[in-house]
C-alpha cells in the first residue's frame, strides 16, 4: 500500500521541514535491497575487496530506484547491463535520469559487465576517484 517512489517525491519537495532527513535515511534503509544483477553483485564486491566504502543498493534516490548510492559523496552508480539497457527506449530513460540526478547536483557513474570484469582497475580508480 505504500510506494516508495512516491514517498521519495515528497520528502524532496519538503526536504527543510523536520524530520525529514530522518525518514529519508528510514526510507532508504527500508527501500533499499541488495544486489538485483550478477553485474550489480560484480561491483558491490569490487567496493567490498578494494576497501571502498559500501553503498546502500538499490534505494530510492529522487524517486527512482538507483543500482548503487554514496550520499556523502553525492554519487550514483548505474550497473548497465546488455539485458536492460539495449534498446533505445532504455537508453533514452537512462539520459534523462542521469540528467535529473546531474540538476539536483548528484554525479553519476555507468559501468558495464565488460568494465566490471575486464577492466577492474578502471572501476575501482573511478569509484576511488569520485568517492574522495
Amino acid at each position: 500500500m505504500l510506494d516508495f517512489a512516491d514517498l521519495a517525491v515528497l520528502l524532496d519537495r519538503y526536504a527543510g521541514r523536520p524530520g525529514t532527513p530522518a525518514l529519508r535515511e528510514a526510507l532508504d534503509r527500508y527501500a533499499g535491497g541488495d544486489a538485483r544483477s550478477a553485474l550489480e553483485e560484480v561491483i558491490a564486491e569490487l567496493c567490498v575487496a578494494n576497501g571502498l566504502e559500501r553503498p546502500r543498493e538499490n534505494v530510492v534516490v529522487l524517486g527512482r530506484v538507483r543500482d548503487f548510492y554514496w550520499p556523502a559523496a553525492r554519487l550514483v552508480v548505474e550497473a548497465d547491463s546488455y539485458a536492460w539497457h539495449r534498446s533505445p527506449a532504455a537508453m533514452a530513460d537512462d539520459r534523462e535520469r542521469d540528467a535529473e540526478l546531474t540538476l539536483a547536483g548528484i554525479r553519476t557513474l555507468r559501468f558495464t559487465w565488460s568494465q566490471a570484469t575486464r577492466r577492474r582497475a578502471y572501476v575501482v580508480s573511478s569509484l576511488r576517484s569520485a568517492l574522495t
